[in-house]
C-alpha cells in the first residue's frame, strides 16, 4: 500500500515536495497517531492541517492562510450538523472541537492553519495521548485540553458549498495521470489496481503511452497532443477513448 500512494502521487507531478511517513497501525489507530509518526517532520514551522477526505473551494483555503492567527474554518450561518465538527467559541476563541458539542458552537470543518508557537503545544499533548496508547481518538481531544495555550481563532468564511467533508457515495468523472518519461509505468503498474474510477492519461509520446496500455489492465481515455494518425492505432488495438 505504501508503494500504491507514493506511485500515485508520482503520477500527478504536483509541483512540491513530499515526504510520505508509514503509520504501521494505520488500520487500528486514528490520525492522531499518523500524526505522532511524523511529529519530527511536523515540529519546525507553521503547518497547514487538514482531514484527507476534506473537499473545497480555492478562497477557503486563502482565508485561512491569509489569517494572523492560529485558525480553523467554520461557518457562523451554516446547521450545526449531527455527525461532523462542531468548534465551541469562547471569547473569540475555540475553546473545543469535536462532534459532540453543540452550546455555543459553530460547524466547522478541519482545515486549520497552525502557527508554529501553538503547534507546539498541541503536538506536545499528542504525544502524550499516543504514549499513554490513546491512540484511536481524533487529535482534536487532546487539543481540547490544552486550548487554553493552543490559541486557535475562527475563521468564519460562510462555508455553504465551498468546503466539506467528501462522503464515500459522491461520485468523481475520472482520475487523470500525466505520463512524460518511461521509469512512470513502473508507478503506474504499482497503482493501477487501486483505481476504482476511470482512468485517463495525459500523454504526448505514442511510444511511451502504447507501453502503458500494454500495462494497464483496463480502458483508458486520451488527454494530449497526439495526432488522429498515432492514436487510431492505439484506439484499434487496446481500446483507448479518444
Amino acid at each position: 500500500r505504501n508503494s500504491i500512494l507514493i506511485s500515485a502521487y508520482a503520477l500527478l507531478h504536483l509541483p512540491m515536495k513530499f515526504t510520505f511517513v508509514n503509520n504501521p497501525e494505520y488500520a487500528t489507530t486514528n490520525y492522531i497517531y499518523s500524526i505522532y509518526c511524523a511529529k519530527e517532520q511536523l515540529k519546525d514551522d507553521d503547518i497547514i492541517l487538514m482531514h484527507g477526505d476534506l473537499v473545497f473551494e480555492s478562497q477557503v483555503m486563502e482565508a485561512v492562510i491569509e489569517n494572523e492567527n492560529s485558525c480553523m474554518a467554520v461557518s457562523s450561518t451554516l446547521p450545526l450538523p449531527e455527525k461532523d465538527f462542531k468548534a465551541v467559541i469562547k471569547n473569540c476563541q475555540i475553546e473545543k472541537v469535536g462532534i459532540e458539542f453543540f452550546d455555543n458552537a459553530m460547524a466547522a470543518q478541519p482545515l486549520y492553519k497552525i502557527k508554529k508557537e501553538d503547534w507546539l503545544v498541541w503536538l506536545a499533548n499528542i504525544e502524550k495521548f499516543c504514549k499513554a496508547d490513546n491512540r484511536k481518538c481524533y487529535a482534536e481531544n487532546a487539543f481540547n485540553e490544552v486550548s487554553d495555550k493552543c490559541k486557535i481563532y475562527p475563521c468564519d468564511e460562510h462555508l455553504e458549498d465551498s468546503c466539506e467533508e467528501a462522503e464515500e457515495d459522491d461520485e468523481a468523472l475520472f482520475i487523470t495521470i500525466e505520463l512524460k518519461a518511461e521509469e512512470e509505468l513502473d508507478h503506474l503498474e504499482d497503482f493501477q489496481y487501486a483505481i476504482s474510477l476511470p482512468l485517463c492519461i495525459l500523454c504526448n509520446d505514442a511510444s511511451l503511452l502504447e507501453q502503458a496500455l500494454e500495462i494497464y489492465q483496463g480502458r483508458v481515455l486520451y488527454a494530449g497532443n497526439l495526432p488522429e494518425e498515432e492514436l487510431l492505432p492505439l484506439a484499434n488495438r487496446y481500446g483507448l477513448v479518444i
